[in-house]
């Protein structure tokens, strides 16, 4: 009896310490972090976060133009081309993005998984059929709205992507961003989310409010395969895209 109530009591430990490992990644940093539970949460614990918060590397500049008026598919042989960072080395093919040319909603994800590589396109497997569900009920088909990514090709074994690599796609991202002119954009993931408003905050803190992408709203939500293992944020999401359709009928 005695060894049946201290496993359920690990058991419990470790769900706990879960739950408020959960909380850290997307913010919630309400309760006192004093030390005891710092370190409590610095034991080993099981991740439940798909995505590590990234690095922020937009700062919005005085006096900025948009690119050059280029086309997609030209763009997008640039980016099957591209040898600028290494992440070219170990790549299956590079992932440009699909959808429409001309498009009033713009989707960004943070970067390329394994089953985006295998199929060529972004928002694929399980979470593309989540996200094609969602674009439904916004009355989209996924052929009407511009899909891409911030990363361009997969990082080896998923890791995080560098300063440099992040910068280095960006100059394809804001070119294909001026090809579509979209009159919205959404970001889904922390990495599209922090890199595209500038701010190095969780995601929690970025979503639910529009942000100003060089004259166009940008809204910050999460990407389908977080919310695959996080359900009850679903909606959260599902009402940060009722303000993108409301910011696109007034558009």
């Amino acid at each position: 009896m005695a060894m049946e109530k201290s496993e359920n009591l690990t058991v419990l430990i470790q769900q706990i310490r879960n739950l408020l490992a959960f909380h850290q990644g997307i913010g919630l940093t309400q309760y006192p972090a004093d030390p005891r539970l710092l370190s409590f949460l610095a034991q080993k614990q099981i991740s439940t976060m798909p995505f590590k918060e990234g690095i922020a590397c937009r700062e919005p500049e005085p006096g900025y133009a948009p690119p050059p008026d280029v086309p997609l598919a030209e763009i997008a042989v640039a980016i099957e081309q591209c040898r600028r960072c290494s992440l070219h080395q170990g790549r299956i093919r590079a992932i440009a993005g699909n959808g429409a040319a001309q498009a009033t909603l713009m989707i960004i994800e943070d970067q390329p998984g394994e089953i985006e590589e295998s199929t060529g396109y972004p928002f694929a497997g399980e979470p593309g059929a989540m996200l094609d569900r969602m674009l439904s009920a916004m009355g989209f088909k996924r052929a009407e709205v511009s899909l891409t990514s911030i990363i361009k090709c997969r990082p080896p074994q998923d890791r995080d992507p560098d300063e440099h690599e992040i910068k280095t796609c960006l100059t394809y991202l804001t070119r294909q961003i001026a090809a579509v002119n979209p009159q919205v954009i959404c970001t889904m993931g922390p990495l599209a989310a922090q890199t595209m408003t500038g701010k190095n905050q969780p995601l929690l803190r970025l979503r639910g409010h529009f942000h100003d992408y060089h004259g166009t709203p940008l809204m910050a939500t999460f990407h389908p395969h977080f919310l695959i293992k996080n359900p009850e944020l679903k909606k959260a999401c599902w009402d940060d895209l009722q303000l993108v359709l409301e910011k696109l009928r007034q558009n």
